[in-house]
């Protein structure tokens, strides 16, 4: 088992780890950073399958609902599973009609 940080480890928020094991990837968390203003598509950490199809990444786990753990998933491809618990659902369901692109993520 590989794991790889792409961000988080000098920053708080916008985090975003790879996990792989035999050939197979998922990426806990995929967050906007809080320094930033806006979700700007050339913060998505250049990890192959987020932009183009590559079978070996199988999801996006979120470990929960805030901002910076989920907020460049709208400028990935939007066929990737996305996975998290009821009660992450739940908040971002109630919190969508106030947070910026919350409603993509509701598709999943």
């Amino acid at each position: 088992m590989r794991f790889c940080i792409h961000r988080g480890t000098k920053e708080i928020g916008g985090t975003c780890v790879e996990i792989e094991a035999s050939g197979r990837r998922i990426i806990v968390d995929l967050g906007l950073p809080l320094n930033a203003a806006e979700a700007d598509p050339a913060l998505v950490p250049q990890i192959s399958g987020l932009r183009e199809h590559d079978p070996s990444l199988l999801a996006i786990i979120l470990s929960h609902g805030h901002r910076d753990h989920w907020g460049l998933v709208p400028k990935v491809r939007p066929d990737i599973p996305i996975v998290m618990g009821k009660a992450a659902e739940n908040i971002m369901r109630a919190a969508a009609d106030f947070v910026p692109d919350a409603l993509m993520l509701l598709y999943y």
